[in-house]
Protein backbone atom coordinates (compact mmCIF):
# COMPACT_ATOMS: atom_id res chain seq x y z
CA UNK A 1 0.00 0.00 0.00
CA UNK A 2 1.36 3.44 -0.55
CA UNK A 3 1.06 6.10 1.50
CA UNK A 4 -1.97 8.20 0.61
CA UNK A 5 -3.77 4.94 -0.45
CA UNK A 6 -4.09 4.05 2.82
CA UNK A 7 -1.20 5.31 -1.11
CA UNK A 8 -4.75 5.39 -4.83
CA UNK A 9 -15.61 5.54 -5.48
CA UNK A 10 -17.48 7.79 -5.48
CA UNK A 11 -19.36 5.17 -8.00
CA UNK A 12 -16.63 4.86 -10.33
CA UNK A 13 -18.11 8.47 -10.95
CA UNK A 14 -20.31 6.95 -13.14
CA UNK A 15 -23.26 5.77 -10.79
CA UNK A 16 -24.01 2.15 -10.09
CA UNK A 17 -24.60 1.31 -13.56
CA UNK A 18 -20.77 1.64 -14.31
CA UNK A 19 -19.63 0.01 -11.35
CA UNK A 20 -22.17 -2.96 -12.37
CA UNK A 21 -20.57 -3.17 -15.95
CA UNK A 22 -17.02 -2.89 -14.57
CA UNK A 23 -17.40 -6.32 -12.51
CA UNK A 24 -19.36 -7.87 -15.47
CA UNK A 25 -22.89 -7.89 -13.25
CA UNK A 26 -22.53 -11.54 -12.14
CA UNK A 27 -19.73 -11.17 -9.48
CA UNK A 28 -22.48 -8.59 -7.56
CA UNK A 29 -25.00 -10.92 -7.03
CA UNK A 30 -22.50 -13.63 -6.17
CA UNK A 31 -20.68 -11.72 -3.85
CA UNK A 32 -21.80 -9.04 -1.33
CA UNK A 33 -18.43 -8.02 -1.08
CA UNK A 34 -17.89 -7.06 -4.46
CA UNK A 35 -20.02 -3.99 -3.70
CA UNK A 36 -17.38 -2.52 -1.03
CA UNK A 37 -14.54 -3.45 -3.56
CA UNK A 38 -16.23 -1.95 -6.47
CA UNK A 39 -16.69 1.46 -4.39
CA UNK A 40 -14.41 1.53 -2.08
CA UNK A 41 -14.17 5.77 -1.45
CA UNK A 42 -18.00 5.98 -1.31
CA UNK A 43 -17.66 3.11 1.15
CA UNK A 44 -14.93 5.05 3.08
CA UNK A 45 -17.27 8.36 3.06
CA UNK A 46 -20.00 6.54 4.45
CA UNK A 47 -18.22 5.71 7.44
CA UNK A 48 -16.07 8.82 7.10
CA UNK A 49 -19.27 10.81 8.08
CA UNK A 50 -19.65 9.07 11.76
CA UNK A 51 -16.42 11.04 12.38
CA UNK A 52 -16.00 14.12 10.41
CA UNK A 53 -15.56 16.33 14.18
CA UNK A 54 -12.45 14.22 14.75
CA UNK A 55 -9.34 16.87 14.85
CA UNK A 56 -5.64 15.95 15.03
CA UNK A 57 -4.65 15.88 11.55
CA UNK A 58 -0.85 15.58 11.51
CA UNK A 59 1.82 16.13 8.72
CA UNK A 60 2.71 12.35 8.39
CA UNK A 61 -1.34 11.86 7.49
CA UNK A 62 -0.52 10.07 4.59
CA UNK A 63 1.34 7.00 6.50
CA UNK A 64 -0.44 3.34 6.82
CA UNK A 65 -0.40 4.29 10.57
CA UNK A 66 -1.07 6.87 12.79
CA UNK A 67 -0.91 7.00 16.74
CA UNK A 68 -1.93 4.34 18.94
CA UNK A 69 -5.76 4.14 19.50
CA UNK A 70 -6.18 5.18 15.97
CA UNK A 71 -8.35 3.48 12.87
CA UNK A 72 -7.32 4.75 9.22
CA UNK A 73 -10.05 3.76 6.91
CA UNK A 74 -9.26 4.15 3.35
CA UNK A 75 -11.09 3.37 -0.26
CA UNK A 76 -8.98 3.04 -3.74
CA UNK A 77 -10.73 2.94 -6.75
CA UNK A 78 -8.97 2.56 -10.36
CA UNK A 79 -10.45 0.42 -13.03
CA UNK A 80 -8.35 -2.82 -12.83
CA UNK A 81 -7.84 -2.65 -9.05
CA UNK A 82 -9.63 -1.31 -6.07
CA UNK A 83 -9.20 -1.42 -1.94
CA UNK A 84 -10.99 -1.08 1.24
CA UNK A 85 -8.77 -1.36 4.07
CA UNK A 86 -9.44 -0.96 8.14
CA UNK A 87 -6.25 -0.69 10.31
CA UNK A 88 -6.50 0.12 13.73
CA UNK A 89 -2.91 0.83 15.56
CA UNK A 90 -2.84 -1.11 18.27
CA UNK A 91 0.56 0.59 19.66
CA UNK A 92 2.66 2.92 18.03
CA UNK A 93 4.16 1.13 15.54
CA UNK A 94 1.94 -1.92 14.88
CA UNK A 95 -1.76 -1.93 13.13
CA UNK A 96 -3.63 -5.09 12.25
CA UNK A 97 -7.14 -5.19 10.34
CA UNK A 98 -9.29 -6.47 7.44
CA UNK A 99 -8.18 -5.46 3.80
CA UNK A 100 -10.27 -6.57 0.76
CA UNK A 101 -8.66 -6.02 -2.71
CA UNK A 102 -10.95 -6.70 -6.03
CA UNK A 103 -8.88 -7.59 -9.02
CA UNK A 104 -9.92 -7.46 -13.02
CA UNK A 105 -6.59 -9.28 -14.24
CA UNK A 106 -5.85 -9.40 -18.24
CA UNK A 107 -6.89 -12.39 -19.99
CA UNK A 108 -4.76 -15.21 -19.86
CA UNK A 109 -3.00 -14.19 -16.18
CA UNK A 110 -4.35 -16.81 -14.57
CA UNK A 111 -6.02 -18.77 -11.56
CA UNK A 112 -9.21 -20.56 -13.00
CA UNK A 113 -7.48 -23.74 -13.46
CA UNK A 114 -7.28 -23.94 -16.93
CA UNK A 115 -4.44 -21.73 -18.27
CA UNK A 116 -6.13 -19.86 -20.47
CA UNK A 117 -8.49 -18.39 -18.75
CA UNK A 118 -9.39 -15.74 -16.42
CA UNK A 119 -12.03 -13.95 -13.96
CA UNK A 120 -12.29 -11.45 -11.45
CA UNK A 121 -10.49 -11.62 -7.77
CA UNK A 122 -11.42 -10.85 -4.57
CA UNK A 123 -8.61 -11.16 -1.73
CA UNK A 124 -10.24 -10.82 1.92
CA UNK A 125 -7.19 -10.71 3.90
CA UNK A 126 -6.27 -9.72 7.48
CA UNK A 127 -3.10 -7.11 7.04
CA UNK A 128 -0.46 -6.62 9.77
CA UNK A 129 1.21 -3.13 9.43
CA UNK A 130 4.58 -2.96 11.01
CA UNK A 131 6.69 0.65 10.45
CA UNK A 132 10.25 -0.94 11.08
CA UNK A 133 11.69 2.69 11.85
CA UNK A 134 10.84 6.61 11.89
CA UNK A 135 13.56 8.87 11.48
CA UNK A 136 12.67 12.61 12.37
CA UNK A 137 14.59 15.81 11.87
CA UNK A 138 13.03 19.47 12.81
CA UNK A 139 11.69 19.84 9.28
CA UNK A 140 11.19 16.36 7.87
CA UNK A 141 10.13 12.76 8.61
CA UNK A 142 10.79 9.64 7.14
CA UNK A 143 9.97 6.02 7.64
CA UNK A 144 10.28 2.32 6.34
CA UNK A 145 7.35 -0.04 6.96
CA UNK A 146 6.57 -3.60 6.49
CA UNK A 147 3.42 -5.88 6.58
CA UNK A 148 1.78 -9.41 5.52
CA UNK A 149 -1.78 -10.55 5.20
CA UNK A 150 -3.50 -13.45 5.13
CA UNK A 151 -6.17 -14.52 4.15
CA UNK A 152 -8.75 -16.03 1.16
CA UNK A 153 -9.04 -15.47 -2.43
CA UNK A 154 -12.07 -15.78 -4.24
CA UNK A 155 -12.07 -16.18 -8.39
CA UNK A 156 -15.09 -15.27 -10.12
CA UNK A 157 -14.49 -16.86 -13.83
CA UNK A 158 -15.20 -14.87 -16.45
CA UNK A 159 -16.91 -18.50 -18.47
CA UNK A 160 -19.42 -18.43 -15.58
CA UNK A 161 -18.05 -21.83 -14.06
CA UNK A 162 -18.32 -21.77 -10.41
CA UNK A 163 -15.88 -19.92 -8.01
CA UNK A 164 -12.75 -20.82 -6.81
CA UNK A 165 -11.24 -20.38 -3.46
CA UNK A 166 -7.54 -20.36 -2.38
CA UNK A 167 -5.38 -19.75 0.63
CA UNK A 168 -3.60 -16.33 0.11
CA UNK A 169 -0.97 -14.02 1.23
CA UNK A 170 0.36 -10.56 0.68
CA UNK A 171 3.59 -9.71 2.03
CA UNK A 172 4.13 -5.39 1.35
CA UNK A 173 6.98 -2.85 2.20
CA UNK A 174 7.37 0.88 2.22
CA UNK A 175 10.04 3.73 2.63
CA UNK A 176 8.84 7.34 2.33
CA UNK A 177 10.08 11.18 3.02
CA UNK A 178 7.91 14.16 3.67
CA UNK A 179 7.94 17.48 4.68
CA UNK A 180 5.31 19.82 4.91
CA UNK A 181 5.34 20.52 1.56
CA UNK A 182 6.89 17.17 -0.26
CA UNK A 183 6.74 14.26 -0.20
CA UNK A 184 8.10 11.24 -2.12
CA UNK A 185 7.53 7.47 -1.87
CA UNK A 186 8.13 3.78 -2.99
CA UNK A 187 6.55 0.72 -2.18
CA UNK A 188 6.34 -3.35 -3.74
CA UNK A 189 3.12 -5.28 -2.60
CA UNK A 190 2.96 -9.14 -3.65
CA UNK A 191 -0.47 -10.82 -4.23
CA UNK A 192 0.52 -15.00 -3.74
CA UNK A 193 -2.38 -17.63 -4.05
CA UNK A 194 -1.20 -21.16 -5.27
CA UNK A 195 -0.65 -20.60 -9.45
CA UNK A 196 -1.38 -16.77 -9.02
CA UNK A 197 0.93 -14.38 -8.16
CA UNK A 198 0.70 -10.66 -8.74
CA UNK A 199 3.26 -8.42 -7.85
CA UNK A 200 2.43 -4.37 -7.38
CA UNK A 201 4.98 -1.40 -7.24
CA UNK A 202 4.75 2.22 -7.00
CA UNK A 203 6.87 4.93 -6.57
CA UNK A 204 5.09 8.62 -6.20
CA UNK A 205 6.34 12.35 -5.35
CA UNK A 206 4.84 15.40 -4.45
CA UNK A 207 4.46 19.08 -3.81
CA UNK A 208 2.42 21.23 -1.62
CA UNK A 209 0.66 24.57 -3.20
CA UNK A 210 0.24 25.87 0.53
CA UNK A 211 1.57 26.10 3.82
CA UNK A 212 0.24 23.17 6.09
CA UNK A 213 -2.21 23.81 8.08
CA UNK A 214 -4.75 21.81 10.33
CA UNK A 215 -7.84 24.04 9.69
CA UNK A 216 -7.26 24.79 5.82
CA UNK A 217 -7.37 22.98 3.10
CA UNK A 218 -4.23 21.89 1.52
CA UNK A 219 -4.11 20.91 -1.78
CA UNK A 220 -0.93 18.58 -3.18
CA UNK A 221 0.55 18.04 -7.10
CA UNK A 222 1.42 14.87 -6.86
CA UNK A 223 2.95 11.96 -9.93
CA UNK A 224 2.52 8.45 -9.31
CA UNK A 225 4.31 5.90 -11.58
CA UNK A 226 2.72 2.35 -10.88
CA UNK A 227 3.14 -1.56 -12.21
CA UNK A 228 0.32 -3.96 -11.93
CA UNK A 229 1.82 -7.37 -12.63
CA UNK A 230 -1.16 -9.04 -14.62
CA UNK A 231 -3.60 -6.49 -14.03
CA UNK A 232 -2.15 -4.02 -16.60
CA UNK A 233 0.83 -3.62 -18.92
CA UNK A 234 4.00 -1.40 -18.32
CA UNK A 235 4.12 1.29 -15.93
CA UNK A 236 1.20 3.58 -15.24
CA UNK A 237 1.94 7.03 -15.20
CA UNK A 238 -0.64 9.61 -12.89
CA UNK A 239 -0.74 12.35 -12.48
CA UNK A 240 -2.92 13.50 -9.31
CA UNK A 241 -4.16 16.37 -7.19
CA UNK A 242 -4.07 15.51 -3.30
CA UNK A 243 -5.94 17.43 -0.84
CA UNK A 244 -5.81 17.38 3.01
CA UNK A 245 -8.22 18.56 5.85
CA UNK A 246 -7.68 18.39 8.98
CA UNK A 247 -7.96 14.19 9.52
CA UNK A 248 -9.15 13.46 5.36
CA UNK A 249 -7.11 13.14 2.63
CA UNK A 250 -8.62 13.16 -0.78
CA UNK A 251 -7.36 12.11 -4.24
CA UNK A 252 -8.22 12.32 -7.78
CA UNK A 253 -6.84 11.93 -11.08
CA UNK A 254 -6.43 10.33 -14.75
CA UNK A 255 -3.48 8.21 -15.95
CA UNK A 256 -2.01 8.85 -19.16
CA UNK A 257 -3.86 5.87 -20.89
CA UNK A 258 -6.92 7.53 -19.16
CA UNK A 259 -7.97 5.40 -15.85
CA UNK A 260 -9.56 7.14 -13.41
CA UNK A 261 -7.75 6.68 -10.15
CA UNK A 262 -10.12 8.13 -7.12
CA UNK A 263 -8.43 7.52 -3.27
CA UNK A 264 -9.89 8.59 0.21
CA UNK A 265 -8.90 8.28 3.15
CA UNK A 266 -9.78 9.35 6.95
CA UNK A 267 -8.23 8.86 10.22
CA UNK A 268 -10.07 8.67 13.43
Amino acid sequence: MVAARTGDGFPGAGGPAIGHRLIGGRCCRQSPFCLLVVYPPLITALVLLAGVGASGFSPAAAAPLAHKGSIIVSGEYEPAWSSFTVTPAITRSTGVGPALHWMQPEAGSGGTGNGDASGQELWSLVMVTQRLHRWNGAQYQANAWAGVGAGLLTIFPDDGSSRANRAAWSPWGQLDFETRRLYVGASARWFQAADISRLMTSARAGLALTPASYDRWQPWLMVEARTMEGLEQGVEITPLLRVIHRRMLAEAGMSLSGALHLNLTYTY
